[in-house]
């Protein structure tokens, strides 16, 4: 059964102060204009919020995570949980170089001195190579590009990966997981999934 959007946010006290002080000093939704667009007019997408601590803290329990890469980076608030919930390091990239990704990704790395780094979408062939356990896939919700996110994950050999936003009226997530049979299901956290490879 779908949960509401609503239902979906629910979360703890604890969690949403959790998730207000990991988010605390980043750019929000609002945008350096607050009139929710960046300096070009382009509306700033939604950004993750205090319900999704609670899986993210799942998956890292599931997949003890050395490395993750997170495609989707936005105002950085799904990049400040995962580097707050444990002690791996954390690529995240994105195809924006709104000031206000700019900016987020450059908090980050000053607090995260040595385990946090940022890259645009067209930088990232410099950063592929790397042994990454987990792979969270919250960027572009289009069939085609979740698409290649996930021949992305399957080209660099990462095990695992954790999609936002599955219900349909988010995006089409589940659509593009048609076109990989060799991904299973771990954990079905209603509109995050959890997948890993089928071993041959």
């Amino acid at each position: 059964m779908y949960k509401t959007h609503e239902q979906l946010l629910e979360c703890s006290d604890n969690d949403k102060a959790f998730f207000n002080e990991c988010v605390k000093g980043l750019p929000t939704r609002k945008g350096f204009l607050g009139n929710y667009t960046d300096k070009y007019g382009i509306e700033i997408p939604y950004g993750s919020e205090a319900h999704i601590v609670q899986h993210l803290r799942k998956a890292v329990e599931i997949v003890k995570p050395k490395l993750i890469l997170e495609i989707g980076f936005n105002c950085g608030w799904s990049a400040a949980i995962w580097l707050n919930i444990c002690n791996a390091g954390l690529v995240s990239i994105d195809i924006s170089d709104k000031e206000e990704t700019l900016v987020a990704a450059e908090i980050l790395k000053n607090r995260f001195t040595s385990r946090f780094y940022f890259k645009l979408r067209k930088d990232f062939i410099e950063l592929v190579r790397n042994s990454y356990d987990l792979i969270f896939i919250d960027g572009d919700h289009r069939e085609s590009f979740i698409v290649e996110d996930i021949n992305l994950a399957k080209d660099l050999n990462i095990p695992y990966i954790l999609f936002d936003d599955c219900y349909e009226r988010y995006g089409e997530t589940m659509a593009a997981l048609k076109h990989f049979p060799d991904l299973e299901l771990v954990h079905d956290m209603d509109n995050l999934k959890l997948y890993k490879w089928i071993k041959k």
